[in-house]
């Protein structure tokens, strides 16, 4: 755990009248979600637009001071944590214009800009009431759309890549106040009518940097090449999943030419029907009277077509989604349970992959994939 000790007497030596660049909510302390690091920063702020995010930026730069921004705090490490100046990203948490002039492709209906702050349930609602989704990801809807990137966030299926894969383009501020905007080399922007501005403050200067190693540095570099304030997604058309859900020994799962051998080798899986384009593997660490392993194998098949928009309480067996939720409440009394009698383990997690089983569940494609929604 990360404790920093404040140090206010650099409060006047760093900014002087700290009133003048906004830093107010400096000397409360930060935590993670899961309150593994904690720090008191000397300054801390939510900047709200890019001009107020540039103007602490380069205040901060030319007195030699850190600048670190989070995400939503779901992160175990303190990568992104700082005890100098640390912003928090609740107020950059809109979607944004694109000026599509300056497209290669203006028709393109399939990119959309955010700022950095916008967590992903918010993305999804925003993608859906534009008939898009996201192409992929991972289990849980809470962090920002920067921190999934930053950190390299995956979903279920192996023809799909991270979250990163998705981002066509970022802003990003860095050391002294300057913004750039970054994209690989062969980027969407077009430099012939690139006007060198931000979209909605035309009094903000932006570089346009087209290069496929600082591109792929920058998008998943936990936060240590600037502060981004804007990304630009293609999103997917919006899709619908079947999901199928069934229990299998690794005995089985492993045979030579079987399963997992066809999937990791990109081979059809079935004979008599498509493959999933999302999977995932559960498995159970304790092995019955053969000395096997039990593994709930989760596919979902892809369709543009409609289908029906179950309840999450018809997902799995009758009662699941009750107990599912009941047992986030009793979360921590369950856990010292498990501590004082560890042979219930072995049960509890047989009885959650049971619980699991289904041959037929069918929703809108986030609402299966975040399978730990907020919503």
């Amino acid at each position: 755990m990360v404790h920093r000790r404040n140090t206010t007497p650099l409060r006047v030596k760093l900014f002087g009248l700290a009133t003048v660049v906004g830093l107010l909510g400096g000397c409360d302390e930060w935590e993670n979600v899961m309150k593994t690091e904690k720090v008191t920063p000397q300054y801390r702020a939510q900047p709200d637009s890019a001009k107020q995010l540039i103007s602490y930026i380069s205040t901060a730069s030319s007195n030699g001071k850190r600048v670190r921004m989070t995400g939503s705090g779901h992160s175990a490490s303190d990568i992104a944590i700082t005890n100098e100046v640390l912003f928090t990203p609740e107020k950059l948490n809109k979607p944004l214009n694109l000026d599509r002039t300056r497209l290669k492709n203006p028709a393109d209906d399939k990119l959309v800009r955010v700022q950095s702050g916008m967590r992903v349930r918010e993305m999804n609602t925003f993608l859906d009431s534009k008939g898009l989704a996201f192409t992929n990801l991972g289990g849980y809807d809470g962090q920002t759309i920067v921190g999934v990137m930053m950190t390299a966030t995956h979903g279920s299926g192996l023809a799909y890549g991270p979250i990163a894969d998705q981002v066509q383009s970022m802003q990003m501020v860095v050391e002294g106040g300057r913004m750039v905007q970054i994209e690989p080399t062969n980027g969407i922007t077009n430099p012939a009518t690139w006007r060198g501005r931000l979209e909605e403050d035309s009094t903000i200067p932006v570089e346009l940097i087209q290069n496929d190693d600082a591109f792929n540095a920058a998008r998943v570099s936990f936060g240590s090449m600037g502060v981004v304030y804007s990304v630009v997604l293609r999103a997917d058309q919006k899709f619908w999943l079947r999901e199928v859900r069934s229990k299998i020994k690794w005995s089985e799962l492993k045979k030579p030419g079987g399963y997992l051998e066809r999937l990791t080798n990109g081979l059809s899986v079935y004979a008599d029907k498509p493959s999933p384009e999302h999977w995932e593997l559960q498995y159970s660490p304790y092995a019955d009277a053969n000395g096997d392993h039990t593994f709930l194998i989760t596919e979902r098949h892809r369709s543009y077509t409609p289908l029906p928009e179950q309840p999450a309480s018809q997902r799995g067996q009758a009662g699941t989604d009750f107990i599912s939720g009941l047992t986030t409440i009793v979360e921590q009394p369950i856990a010292v349970v498990l501590d004082t009698f560890p042979s219930l383990s072995k049960v509890l997690l047989e009885q959650t992959q049971t619980s699991q089983v289904d041959d037929n569940y069918t929703n809108v494609s986030f609402d299966i994939l975040t399978a730990l929604s907020m919503r």
